[in-house]
């Protein structure tokens, strides 16, 4: 009999532990990245049938660029008119992480480097006056969910 109470009070301790335990885990993160970008006086280029911004995630703008995109938005403007208009992008049940976000005149929906309409418009980057720099962005850190409301990009005609 003093075993199976010692066997009981065993399984009734392990019992607790283990749901204590479940209850520090990590909730998951579902957060979204809202993007507003103004165009202003931009003209696309003739191949070009879209603007679109894409996003990657990774410990570094480097180690992010290797691994490709993990989301793309399209804007809503016609490239056959000098852009000169605000427009929003919405990334959206993104997990914890670090995003980099650049625009892009292109041909096709998804990043492809084949695609001759490819033309770089901007990365997102906070240290660079209109929060755009044509080579380097810099990291969007998601760490909680959230909206996450970036600054305006400004985007400017050449």
């Amino acid at each position: 009999m003093k075993l199976i109470s010692k066997l009981t009070a065993l399984i009734i301790i392990a019992s607790f532990i283990f749901l204590s335990c479940e209850d520090e885990k990590e909730e998951a993160i579902s957060a979204s990245i809202h993007a507003e970008v103004h165009f202003m006086n931009y003209v696309a280029g003739s191949d070009a049938t879209m603007m679109m911004t894409y996003l990657w995630e990774g410990s570094d703008w480097t180690t992010a660029k290797a691994a490709g995109t993990v989301a793309n938005a399209m804007f809503s403007v016609s490239v056959s008119d000098t852009l000169t208009t605000m427009s929003e992008a919405e990334f959206e049940n993104l997990p914890a992480g670090t995003y980099y976000m650049g625009v892009f005149e292109t041909s096709s929906m998804s990043f492809d480097e084949n695609d001759t309409a490819l033309r770089s418009s901007g990365y997102y980057n906070t240290s660079e006056n209109g929060n755009n720099h044509m080579m380097t962005p810099t990291g969007i850190e998601v760490a909680e969910s959230k909206d996450y409301h970036l600054e305006t990009m400004m985007i400017m005609g050449m």
